[in-house]
């Protein structure tokens, strides 16, 4: 993870960060990528099954 860092700050593009403020950061990344990836419904259907376990 820090040499992804690492390359990112040496790139000259704009870099967008957000300050996680929460609780659950496994919700929070999840979510984050369920937006990211642009699945339809069904394929958010299918997602949710597979990481519900992770929230109990």
């Amino acid at each position: 993870m820090q040499r992804r860092l690492e390359v990112l700050m040496n790139k000259k593009t704009k870099k967008k960060f957000q300050e996680y403020e929460g609780n659950n950061p496994l919700q929070f990344v999840i979510s984050k990528n369920i937006e990211r990836r642009h699945l339809t419904d069904s394929q958010k259907a299918f997602a949710s099954l597979n990481w519900l376990p992770h929230f109990h």
